[in-house]
């Protein structure tokens, strides 16, 4: 499987924005290639790769992000008919589609669809498709006004969604469901304007939240092995539930006292080497950029939920458990999303 991934800006400098009208300011949209009946080899992926990064490159919007893998420009080939041609040389003329959707992967929704009739010929299959392939002009105005369209349409929706994803994040909230009310908050692409800023402001809040909630109760499970057995037996299992503590929670800067109490009744490595990388850590980072780099991982932690609980939630349509972890990186949840698509 052969799979990329461009951001559409949403963002420009001002100058730039002042220059454009409405169809090039976008939002994040991942582009994927659906290869599994294609048959077509590396080389030809790469060609229709290189040929939708012109596309999207000639309306300035090109990059890489994997921030948003709900919405995406989604691309399949399908090989109409083959013909071959006798001769001294034997030829091969291959007529294809390229098909193209803009779309959102979870409630797998097309928003605006293209397709390209392609034809090639070449003294094998594989050259004739790969030159049926490079016949797509990039310059195509029918490209930006199949991308803008679908855009638009993204946007109205979100628009017309924002207050009810709001509201459905908060519920989530307060019931304690704080991955999912991320994951939800997550679905509003950047472009959104109010929306999106709004979005993220919950997001951070309701982080902070979740990494409270869980580094308490880890730090709680510490104190209570500490209280049943205050011996050296004990210390690994303290440790274990200590390195759930995240570093952005309050209940992080508790926990050198609890470990200088211990000790005091246990002289160990275990301990002395707790204290010395929290020296190590304290005296490396001045304090105002210690708290960046903590917001920079919240907001890239947050990310990583909600991609990985959108894959658990919509390959397996399990809502009541969450099957899914996010030790995994985000390229690798993003394209369990896009494969389970049948567009």
């Amino acid at each position: 499987m052969k799979y990329i991934f461009l951001i559409l800006f949403a963002c420009l400098s001002s100058g730039m924005v002042a220059g454009q009208n409405n169809e090039t300011k976008l939002f994040p949209l991942n582009t994927y290639i659906n290869t599994k009946k294609s048959g077509l080899s590396e080389d030809a992926i790469s060609l229709l790769s290189n040929k939708i990064n012109a596309i999207t490159s000639n309306l300035g919007i090109g990059g890489e992000n994997l921030s948003n893998p709900r919405f995406l420009l989604y691309s399949k080939v399908i090989v109409n008919k083959k013909n071959v041609i006798p001769g001294s040389v034997t030829g091969y003329t291959i007529y294809a589609d390229v098909y193209l959707y803009v779309g959102d992967a979870f409630e797998k929704t097309i928003f605006s669809s293209q397709v390209i009739p392609i034809k090639g010929y070449g003294t094998s299959e594989e050259s004739a498709i790969f030159e049926a392939l490079r016949s797509i002009n990039p310059n195509d105005q029918k490209f930006k006004l199949f991308i803008s369209s679908g855009i638009d349409k993204i946007n109205n929706y979100i628009i017309a969604q924002c207050p009810l994803i709001i509201a459905k994040a908060k519920a989530k909230q307060s019931e304690q469901k704080f991955d999912e009310a991320i994951f939800n908050l997550y679905s509003i692409p950047e472009g959104s304007g109010t929306c999106y800023q709004d979005a993220l402001s919950l997001i951070k809040t309701i982080y902070n939240e979740k990494i409270n909630s869980e580094s308490s109760a880890a730090f709680k499970k510490a104190k209570l092995v500490w209280a049943t057995s205050q011996t050296a037996g004990s210390l690994s299992s303290i440790s274990e539930h200590l390195n759930k503590v995240n570093p952005g929670s309050a209940a992080f800067s508790e926990i050198d006292n609890f470990i200088a109490e211990i000790n005091k009744k246990i002289d160990n490595n275990i301990t002395r080497d707790w204290l010395d990388k929290q020296q190590e850590k304290k005296d490396a980072l001045e304090k105002e950029k210690y708290k960046m780099e903590i917001e920079k991982s919240q907001i890239e932690a947050a990310k990583q939920i909600a991609i990985a609980y959108a894959s658990g939630t919509y390959i397996t349509n399990n809502y009541s458990t969450s099957n899914y972890s996010t030790s995994y990186s985000s390229p690798y949840y993003t394209v369990r999303i896009y494969d389970t698509l049948i567009w």
